[in-house]
C-alpha cells in the first residue's frame, strides 16, 4: 500500500496522540507495569458483548501482531455489524506508531465515508 501525503486538520492530531503514546510506552517502568497488568486480565470474560456494539467502528490490526492474533480482529469484524477491518500486513501491535501516516489515513478514509453516507 503506499502511503500518500495527508492535508487533513485531523492528522497532526493523531500523529502528536500517537507520539504521546509511544512516549509514555518508553518510559522506564512501564512496559514491566503493562505486563503485570495483562498478566491480571481476563480478556475473555465479556468477549461476547463485543456483537452489542451499534456503532460505527474502524478495526485496526497490524497483520504481524504477536500480542493478540490478527484472527481475532477478524472476529471483531464479524461480530460488529457494519464494522470496517483495516489490517497492515507488515506492521505489529501497535500500528498506529509503527506507520502514523498509513493509520491515520484509515481513519481520515474511514469518517469521509461516514460523513459521505
Amino acid at each position: 500500500m503506499a502511503v500518500r501525503a495527508i492535508d487533513h486538520p485531523i492528522h497532526d492530531r493523531l500523529l502528536f496522540q500517537t507520539v504521546h503514546i509511544f512516549d509514555m510506552i518508553v518510559r522506564t517502568g512501564n512496559r514491566r507495569a503493562l505486563g503485570q497488568r495483562f498478566a491480571q486480565a481476563d480478556f475473555g470474560a465479556d468477549a461476547a458483548r463485543i456483537a452489542e456494539l451499534k456503532l460505527p467502528t474502524l478495526i485496526m490490526w497490524g497483520g504481524r501482531d504477536r500480542l493478540i492474533p490478527p484472527g481475532d480482529a477478524e472476529r471483531f469484524h464479524h461480530d460488529i455489524d457494519g464494522s470496517r477491518l483495516a489490517i497492515f500486513p507488515g506492521l505489529g501491535h501497535v500500528p498506529q506508531e509503527e506507520d502514523p501516516a498509513r493509520t491515520a489515513a484509515a481513519v481520515i478514509d474511514f469518517l469521509q465515508a461516514r460523513n459521505d453516507a
